[in-house]
């Protein structure tokens, strides 16, 4: 049963097992299905491989969903002589978590006996449960319109009528389930320029800090990191710094930084 996870994802994720029940006697009977885990214990949940991340089971003959008994992870089908039935177990993540990118796995056991019948099963098939999470990372500017996605966004920081050394703080609010990059490019190279001015003009230099180190916008710049394995993830302080201004020809000054989150 493989379930593709995306611990970011609004939907549910899930995965699905098909097999084939056949009655080879000469009259009707009614069997139970149990799903087992490792220690041969019916089970409808299971938390795979301690990721915390857990899956709910089901089970179901074409569109009818059979029956469960008193026994958690115990399902009655009946069967008709010589006839056959296709069953579908659905393994549906009930509790969302962040595990670290890659494969995780669980092994549980489906088994046939008779309706009632507590003895071991007449027939085993293992189940391995594949998880396999995608490396996924996300962010947001906190303050600025907009939550985590995976498109661009666009924020705006104003520093109102500029003056020398004003500083302005936003947040990158970040989560990833394994480890990060983030990479910061200034279109103008860490100075501000006046909209509509000239190509020689100079224009305004100011700087930038992320969680207080130093980021160099005279070229690209990035910073491999860990976030930290949560839906909540973490906030970094970006702050922006106004240099020296001096007799500025009015205007709008802007410069656009692109900020970019990508998991490795």
């Amino acid at each position: 049963m493989y379930i593709d996870y995306d611990p970011f994802a609004f939907a549910r994720s899930e995965g699905q097992l098909a097999f084939t029940v056949n009655n080879k006697s000469e009259q009707d009977c009614a069997v139970e299905i149990v799903l087992m885990d490792a220690a041969q214990l019916s089970t409808t949940e299971l938390e795979v491989a301690n990721s915390g991340i857990l899956v709910a089971f089901s089970a179901r003959n074409g569109d009818a969903l059979l029956h469960p008994s008193a026994i958690p992870g115990v399902w009655r089908l009946n069967l008709a002589q010589g006839r056959s039935a296709s069953v579908v177990i659905s393994g549906l993540v009930i509790k969302d978590a962040v595990p670290s990118a890659g494969r995780h796995e669980a092994d549980l056991t489906v088994g046939i006996r008779g309706d009632g019948n507590a003895s071991v099963p007449v027939s085993t098939l293992p189940l391995k449960v594949i998880l396999f999470a995608q490396p996924r990372a996300q962010m947001n500017i906190v303050g600025a319109a907009g939550t985590f996605g995976k498109g661009p966004s666009v924020a705006q920081v104003d520093f109102g009528e500029i003056a020398s050394n004003a500083t302005r703080r936003v947040f990158l609010q970040v989560r990833a389930n394994t480890t990060a990059r983030l990479s910061v490019v200034s279109a103008n190279s860490g100075r501000l320029m006046r909209e509509g001015g000239a190509n020689d003009e100079g224009g305004i230099a100011y700087s930038a800090e992320l969680s207080e180190a130093p980021v160099d916008l005279t070229k690209y710049w990035e910073w491999i990191f860990e976030p930290p394995r949560s839906l909540a993830g973490t906030s970094l302080p970006l702050d922006l710094t106004i240099g020296a201004v001096s007799a500025e020809r009015a205007g709008m000054y802007s410069d656009v930084l692109t900020i970019e989150l990508s998991a490795i």
